[in-house]
Protein backbone atom coordinates (compact mmCIF):
# COMPACT_ATOMS: atom_id res chain seq x y z
CA UNK A 1 0.00 0.00 0.00
CA UNK A 2 3.12 2.30 0.65
CA UNK A 3 4.30 1.93 -2.93
CA UNK A 4 1.03 2.53 -4.12
CA UNK A 5 0.60 6.12 -2.38
CA UNK A 6 4.24 7.23 -3.07
CA UNK A 7 4.01 6.57 -6.73
CA UNK A 8 0.87 8.04 -6.51
CA UNK A 9 2.32 11.42 -4.64
CA UNK A 10 4.78 11.51 -7.36
CA UNK A 11 2.42 11.26 -10.26
CA UNK A 12 0.62 14.14 -8.68
CA UNK A 13 3.86 16.08 -7.61
CA UNK A 14 5.60 15.44 -11.63
CA UNK A 15 1.35 16.58 -13.28
CA UNK A 16 1.80 19.79 -10.68
CA UNK A 17 5.03 20.87 -11.90
CA UNK A 18 4.38 20.62 -15.42
CA UNK A 19 0.99 22.02 -14.92
CA UNK A 20 2.88 25.43 -13.16
CA UNK A 21 5.46 25.05 -16.17
CA UNK A 22 2.81 25.13 -18.58
CA UNK A 23 1.32 28.63 -16.66
CA UNK A 24 4.27 30.14 -16.73
CA UNK A 25 5.55 29.44 -19.90
CA UNK A 26 3.36 31.82 -21.77
CA UNK A 27 4.10 34.95 -19.55
CA UNK A 28 8.07 34.18 -19.95
CA UNK A 29 7.37 33.78 -23.75
CA UNK A 30 5.51 37.29 -23.73
CA UNK A 31 7.93 38.91 -21.22
CA UNK A 32 10.93 37.93 -23.44
CA UNK A 33 8.71 39.94 -26.56
CA UNK A 34 7.98 42.89 -25.23
CA UNK A 35 11.63 43.18 -23.93
CA UNK A 36 13.68 45.39 -26.62
CA UNK A 37 16.73 43.22 -27.93
CA UNK A 38 20.00 43.74 -26.39
CA UNK A 39 22.12 46.24 -27.74
CA UNK A 40 25.87 47.56 -28.10
CA UNK A 41 27.43 50.09 -29.04
CA UNK A 42 31.56 51.52 -29.21
CA UNK A 43 32.45 54.87 -29.60
CA UNK A 44 36.27 56.07 -29.33
CA UNK A 45 37.98 59.60 -29.64
CA UNK A 46 41.14 61.14 -28.37
CA UNK A 47 41.13 63.65 -26.05
CA UNK A 48 40.22 66.96 -26.71
CA UNK A 49 44.05 69.41 -27.51
CA UNK A 50 41.77 72.21 -26.89
CA UNK A 51 41.04 75.59 -29.08
CA UNK A 52 44.18 76.02 -30.15
CA UNK A 53 44.03 72.12 -31.64
CA UNK A 54 47.40 72.10 -32.21
CA UNK A 55 49.46 68.68 -33.42
CA UNK A 56 50.70 66.55 -30.89
CA UNK A 57 53.88 66.44 -29.92
CA UNK A 58 56.64 63.73 -29.74
CA UNK A 59 56.43 61.94 -26.50
CA UNK A 60 53.18 63.62 -25.59
CA UNK A 61 51.30 62.27 -23.40
CA UNK A 62 47.19 61.45 -25.78
CA UNK A 63 44.54 59.48 -23.99
CA UNK A 64 42.41 57.84 -26.08
CA UNK A 65 39.03 56.96 -25.18
CA UNK A 66 37.11 53.69 -25.80
CA UNK A 67 33.32 53.49 -24.43
CA UNK A 68 30.67 50.87 -24.41
CA UNK A 69 27.22 51.13 -23.99
CA UNK A 70 24.16 48.53 -23.87
CA UNK A 71 20.69 48.93 -23.44
CA UNK A 72 20.82 45.68 -20.30
CA UNK A 73 23.47 45.12 -18.06
CA UNK A 74 27.47 43.88 -18.40
CA UNK A 75 27.31 40.62 -17.07
CA UNK A 76 31.15 39.35 -16.95
CA UNK A 77 34.21 41.52 -17.48
CA UNK A 78 35.22 43.46 -20.20
CA UNK A 79 38.50 42.77 -22.07
CA UNK A 80 40.10 44.97 -23.88
CA UNK A 81 42.78 43.66 -26.64
CA UNK A 82 46.59 44.51 -26.50
CA UNK A 83 47.46 46.43 -29.88
CA UNK A 84 50.70 47.44 -31.30
CA UNK A 85 51.33 50.47 -32.77
CA UNK A 86 54.87 51.39 -34.98
CA UNK A 87 56.33 54.56 -33.65
CA UNK A 88 54.03 54.59 -30.63
CA UNK A 89 54.07 53.00 -27.18
CA UNK A 90 50.57 51.79 -26.15
CA UNK A 91 49.70 51.41 -22.30
CA UNK A 92 46.82 50.64 -20.31
CA UNK A 93 47.01 52.26 -17.43
CA UNK A 94 44.39 50.91 -15.29
CA UNK A 95 42.68 47.36 -15.68
CA UNK A 96 38.68 49.07 -14.58
CA UNK A 97 36.58 50.91 -16.49
CA UNK A 98 34.87 53.69 -15.11
CA UNK A 99 31.37 52.99 -15.13
CA UNK A 100 28.15 54.90 -15.43
CA UNK A 101 24.59 55.07 -16.57
CA UNK A 102 23.23 56.84 -19.05
CA UNK A 103 19.19 57.78 -20.23
CA UNK A 104 18.51 57.73 -23.59
CA UNK A 105 14.96 58.15 -24.67
CA UNK A 106 13.53 56.73 -21.58
CA UNK A 107 15.88 53.99 -21.30
CA UNK A 108 18.20 53.72 -19.03
CA UNK A 109 22.09 52.30 -20.87
CA UNK A 110 25.00 50.78 -18.86
CA UNK A 111 28.26 52.44 -19.74
CA UNK A 112 31.95 51.94 -19.54
CA UNK A 113 34.41 54.13 -20.48
CA UNK A 114 37.80 52.97 -20.86
CA UNK A 115 41.48 55.15 -21.29
CA UNK A 116 44.49 54.12 -23.01
CA UNK A 117 47.53 55.86 -22.87
CA UNK A 118 49.87 56.79 -26.25
CA UNK A 119 53.17 58.24 -26.74
CA UNK A 120 54.35 59.13 -30.13
CA UNK A 121 58.22 58.18 -30.19
CA UNK A 122 58.44 59.99 -33.78
CA UNK A 123 56.55 62.76 -35.96
CA UNK A 124 54.10 61.40 -38.77
CA UNK A 125 50.73 60.43 -38.92
CA UNK A 126 49.23 56.98 -37.01
CA UNK A 127 46.39 55.21 -37.64
CA UNK A 128 44.98 53.22 -34.87
CA UNK A 129 44.10 49.55 -35.81
CA UNK A 130 41.17 47.56 -34.72
CA UNK A 131 41.15 46.43 -31.29
CA UNK A 132 39.65 43.56 -30.18
CA UNK A 133 36.77 43.83 -27.66
CA UNK A 134 35.55 41.22 -25.70
CA UNK A 135 32.12 41.75 -23.68
CA UNK A 136 29.50 40.17 -22.43
CA UNK A 137 25.87 41.47 -21.43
Amino acid sequence: MRTNYRTQLAITLLLGTMLLAAMLLPATAAAQERAPAAQVTLKSWLKDQGENNAPYAVNQQITLYLELATNRWFTAGTRIGQFELPGVMVKQRSELATNFTQRRDGETWSHQRWELTLYPQQSGQFEIPAIAVRVTV
